[in-house]
């Protein structure tokens, strides 16, 4: 008999609980229900008890809630994964989760044998490996906000992810921030497949980051054919279409190496700022904050040219 990946189920509803006991043959796809708790508190000793592979958690929950079981299941058993089950009125407090370090959410309203089977199967890939490397959006998404390798490091790093970016070509990022519903490991693939469609010969890896925010890294293909601004639009647009959600974008079109991705991660988010200026784009280029700018003290030099203008008869008045 073969090695099943042991799941233990916290949720304070009953009715869940057993509707994911009885969701499927958990057997014949690898996997079995070694336990289930109805809080938090009662969950981290079962959790301790059985060691676990993977906790599905709900978010909202009496004694203990999701966030502070995860925040306490990553600091003794690293190794376990955690998916947290949500509804549509706690979504934004699960998305904090991913700090934590969560493989993913799913809402409960939108639950399916189906997706639950195809996290759960990954996820089981993931606890194969040896060292438990962290996946490419994993690592992409911890050296967003610190990097500290040489560049020879992250290529390598990417390069046993399955990511193989090239030395001396440029890249290019995209961050935007995600208030959509989809869960990860579908958003994720749907980027990766419009990536591919629009940019086959360009190597891509995205990931939503603890901020929120849905960021893409692209290499061109070589150094002299970068993706225009025209092309990278058309993918902001798409992947609207294709997701049913609307994006604002900040891309820095061209930078050289990967020890420089934090800085520019950080630029994005602050030109982000600057999308009030211009409700009509998708897609938000270093170049517009310049124009936002000089935009913002014309707007300026009006105010207070009609200011002065209002107050010249009053000013003309008091000398006479």
């Amino acid at each position: 008999m073969k090695n099943l990946q042991k799941i233990v189920i916290i949720d304070d509803e009953m009715v869940l609980r057993n509707g994911l006991k009885y969701l499927c043959d958990w057997e014949a796809h690898g996997f079995t229900i070694a336990g289930e708790a109805s809080n938090g508190i009662e969950g981290f000793q079962l959790i301790q008890e059985i060691r676990p592979d993977i906790v599905i958690t709900d978010i909202v929950m009496p004694g203990m809630d999701g966030i502070s079981l995860t925040a306490q299941i990553k600091e003794h058993f690293p190794n376990i994964h955690i998916i947290v089950l949500s509804s549509y009125d706690n979504f934004a407090y699960a998305k904090s989760s991913f700090k934590l370090g969560i493989a993913d959410y799913l809402l409960k309203p939108e639950l399916e044998a189906a997706d639950l089977l195809h996290l759960l199967e990954k996820l089981s890939r993931t606890s194969g490996l040896d060292d438990f490397k962290s996946s490419a959006s994993q690592f992409f998404q911890e050296i967003l906000t610190f990097c500290s390798l040489e560049e020879e490091e992250y290529l390598e790093e990417f390069n046993d992810r399955g990511i193989h970016f090239k030395e001396k070509i440029p890249y290019t990022l995209m961050a935007a921030p995600y208030q959509g519903t989809i869960p990860v490991h579908r958003l994720l693939p749907a980027v990766t497949n419009l990536s591919l469609e629009l940019f086959p010969a360009c190597p891509c890896i995205s990931c939503v980051t603890s901020q929120g925010y849905l960021c893409i890294l692209l290499q061109a293909v070589s150094a002299t054919e970068l993706p225009s601004h025209a092309r990278l639009t058309e993918f902001t647009v798409q992947l609207e279409r294709k997701l049913e959600n609307s994006f604002l974008f900040a891309c820095m079109p061209v930078f050289s190496v990967l020890s420089n991705l934090s800085q520019v991660y950080g630029e994005m988010c602050g030109l982000l700022s600057y999308g009030f200026y211009f409700p009509e784009k998708t897609l938000l280029f270093p170049e517009l904050s310049i124009n936002a700018s000089l935009l913002f003290l014309i707007l300026l030099f009006q105010i207070v040219w009609i200011h002065y203008v209002l107050m010249m008869p009053e000013i003309l008045y008091t000398i006479i």
